[in-house]
């Protein structure tokens, strides 16, 4: 039951993010809610959710932004995984703690996705666009988790989603 509600979370986070934030792009980068919600719930319930939720919201991005199936769906299992794998060594309900953590999985986002971007042979973009980009998703998806990272955690408390 958690990780359909979680996957029905994240269907409505990338519906936001195909009709609405197109629309309020800040230097060419917006807030990327799917990539918060894998690393929040990576970092409340473990790695078994983080791939799982990575999967199921990379190939919904895959579907709607992507030209190929794994360009963002590998990038998000990864990064889910990692989240995961702190899941049980640090103190969830620490406010610092996913403000940390996603910083190094916006860059590390950033970085993998364009990577692969660069080795299928897409259009590539200059360094100098790229940190542009980089750099106004890290702001926004950091203010953003300070902000909705509570929420979830009260979500994760919810009898139908708790933890066994």
């Amino acid at each position: 039951m958690r990780l359909l509600i979680l996957s029905l979370l994240l269907v409505i986070e990338i519906i936001i993010e195909s009709t609405v934030f197109p629309f309020i792009k800040i230097g060419g980068g917006f807030p990327n809610l799917v990539l918060i919600t894998i690393i929040s719930f990576g970092l409340i319930y473990g790695k078994k959710e983080g791939i799982f939720l990575g999967l199921i919201g990379g190939l919904f991005s895959d579907i709607l932004f992507g030209t190929v199936v794994g360009l963002y769906a590998l990038p998000y299992m990864i990064i889910g995984y990692i989240m995961g794998i702190f899941n049980e060594r640090v103190f969830k309900e620490n406010k610092i703690i996913p403000f940390i953590f996603t910083i190094m999985g916006t860059l590390f986002f950033q970085g993998l996705f364009y990577l692969i971007q660069y080795l299928r042979g897409a259009g590539a973009l200059y360094i100098g666009q790229i940190k542009s980009i980089a750099t106004i998703s890290l702001i926004l998806n950091s203010i953003i988790i300070v902000i909705i990272y509570p929420y979830f955690l009260k979500l994760s408390n919810w009898h139908v989603i708790k933890e066994k």
